[in-house]
């Protein structure tokens, strides 16, 4: 190779990694408020397009403003999956607003139900005949003999800003079916690891993403006929 094309290749190489660099640092340097994705919403924006504009994006809204004591935090958030507790919380964004509590499987139905506490009055795209209101994603993901967690099915609850006087929290119960993968698995009582994810307004891209506001939590499923 002639010194000039090593240059040339020198250079492109260098040009790959500063545009790398800083991709990774605009995705690390990424912050958005909950009203920026409300904008959104009401601009058209698919839920494809907001799962790009703000990957690796985290929440600049306070967390001030909601009752702590309403939030029931887990105290296990440090206990691995590993050591056979359920329900333990993965790993979190901003959850002053909303929050995954526990989930569970039914075998028989085959599928799974997640109890979601809604802690503000307001943060959720408007009142009930006066916004569109908003959408809670719930990922559920489950880990086959041999492999890591798999996305299953996304399940949803549609959420609006509560009325005048209200007072939080409120309980939704978001419903998740299996799918064929997990539906064929004969009902023999083996246990397997589950995990899912909350996001609102943006649809958990998979088993490892971090919502910018909700949650995710380990929990475990067993096949009892």
């Amino acid at each position: 190779m002639s010194y000039v094309k090593r240059i040339g290749w020198v250079a492109l190489l260098a040009l790959v990694l500063l545009v790398a660099g800083n991709s990774a640092a605009s995705a690390q340097n990424c912050t958005v408020t909950r009203s920026q994705v409300e904008a959104d919403v009401a601009a058209g924006l698919t839920t494809d397009e907001l799962q790009a504009k703000y990957a690796g994006c985290v929440s600049t809204d306070s967390t001030s403003g909601v009752n702590t004591a309403l939030e029931l935090a887990f105290d296990e958030s440090e206990v691995d999956l590993a050591t056979g507790q359920t329900n333990t919380q993965a790993f979190a964004g901003n959850t002053s607003w909303e929050k995954i509590q526990a989930c569970g499987y039914h075998p028989q139905r085959e599928e799974a139900v997640c109890a979601i506490d809604i802690l503000r009055t307001t943060g959720f795209g408007g009142r009930i005949c006066v916004a569109p209101g908003s959408t809670e994603y719930v990922l559920l993901c489950v880990a086959f003999p041999g492999g890591g967690f798999v996305p299953i099915h996304t399940g949803t609850v549609h959420v609006h800003d509560a009325n005048a006087g209200a007072v939080p929290p409120w309980d939704f119960g978001v419903v998740i079916q299996a799918n064929p993968r997990l539906a064929s698995l004969a009902n023999n009582g083996a246990t397997l690891p589950a995990r899912a994810i909350l996001s609102w307004a943006i649809p958990p891209a998979n088993c490892n993403a971090v919502p910018i506001w909700g949650n995710a939590v380990n929990f475990r499923i067993r096949l009892d006929p």
